[in-house]
């Protein structure tokens, strides 16, 4: 039964991906042949969709004219906030770090320079 549930899981998983990445190319597939469109026939894609904002009418007037909602108080301006001076605090100067001690050498233990084992004694 579990089994079941699983592979239902898988199918319904593939088929959501599936039909998204077909939404996705469908989407990106649009607006691509509409630029071709527009630029076959002269016209170019950005004398639609490029242009910038222009507002029409008269511009709306300032935040603080505009009347206050009926049966709601205006609230008064809020004064300045100003922030208290905080005092200076006294640094003292921080001090040098010293130099750290060389590490001492590590004691030669008898052995020869190269480590790993010696084939040449092995031979048994």
């Amino acid at each position: 039964m579990q089994v079941l549930s699983l592979f239902s899981i898988i199918a319904l998983t593939t088929v959501l991906l599936i039909s998204f990445s077909i939404d996705l190319v469908s989407a990106t597939g649009n607006v691509d042949h509409t630029r071709a469109r527009l630029s076959k026939r002269g016209r170019h894609y950005r004398d639609y969709f490029g242009s910038g904002y222009e507002p029409r009418g008269p511009p709306p007037p300032p935040p603080s004219t505009l009347p206050g909602l009926p049966g709601l108080p205006t609230l008064p301006a809020l004064p300045a906030l100003a922030l208290p001076q905080l005092p200076t605090l006294p640094t003292a100067p921080v001090p040098a770090v010293p130099a750290l001690p060389k590490t001492p050498a590590l004691p030669n233990l008898g052995g020869k320079s190269g480590g790993g084992e010696d084939d040449e004694e092995d031979e048994d």
